[in-house]
């Protein structure tokens, strides 16, 4: 025993063995530094649950099917909107310009935005296609046209929104807007709406957080025109990732 404690300390004594083990605790101490403030947080669904757990599955096929083909974020538009108020109009075929833009969209196909579809029902006259097949043929008519729409120099105004809700092939877009009323006017009034961009290869929560982060400033961008905000299923544990990150 006596021995050991000579060796012992005759080991610790020594400058060169000091050195040593100076250099191995700065060295864990420069990789536990550096490795601490290069860790990211991240949200791992496998990591958490039990292997067995049956959620497994379905998380599986989110991140690797789903959200590899398919991530829409819903972008309402909360402030009165007036068509013919050429800036507001233009803040937001700008805002849809950004949205679609980003590398991980889909492609404007893919969008799912009534005005665009209501400027392309004005700028054919207001002509529905199954209503012309059945005057063809002599079947009633389906929605009733007691103007023709006007776009003139690319005038576009709510006069005619009624009428193409309440067409067959347009009606689905009732969903998406809230319509009010203007006693001193015969044309509806739209106070709030929504719309939905497609996106795809978000399958890694890394990948969501980047598109969430970019899709919020793009709203904080047109707040004064358009007060438009972001809705996503995961928005909310998302941005707690962003905050820790």
């Amino acid at each position: 025993m006596s021995r050991l404690c000579q060796i012992y300390c005759q080991l610790i004594s020594n400058r060169l063995f000091a050195f040593f083990v100076v250099s191995l605790l700065c060295g864990y101490w420069y990789f536990t530094i550096t490795g601490s403030m290069r860790m990211q947080t991240r949200l791992n669904a496998t990591k958490v649950l039990p292997n067995d757990s049956p959620i497994q599955l379905s998380n599986k096929i989110l991140d690797e099917i789903v959200y590899r083909e398919y991530l829409a974020v819903t972008v309402l538009v909360n402030k009165p909107f007036n068509p013919r108020d050429e800036r507001q109009r233009k803040a937001f075929w700008e805002m849809v310009r950004a949205f679609e833009s980003i590398e991980k969209c889909k492609g404007s196909e893919y969008s799912l935005i009534w005005l665009r579809e209501y400027e392309q029902y004005l700028h054919s006259g207001g002509d529905d296609p199954l209503k012309s097949l059945l005057d063809f043929f002599g079947g009633a008519s389906l929605t009733s046209h007691t103007t023709t729409p006007n776009t003139t120099n690319g005038d576009v105004d709510l006069c005619h929104l009624d009428e193409f809700l309440d067409s067959p092939l347009h009606n689905h877009w009732k969903a998406f807007v809230r319509l009010g009323h203007n006693p001193n006017s015969s044309c509806p009034t739209l106070d709030r709406f929504w719309m939905a961009i497609v996106y795809s290869n978000a399958s890694s929560w890394d990948d969501r957080v980047d598109l969430v982060m970019t899709w919020r400033d793009i709203a904080l961008r047109y707040r004064d025109e358009l007060n438009a905000t972001i809705w996503e299923n995961n928005v909310s544990a998302i941005v707690a990732l962003h905050v820790d990150r």
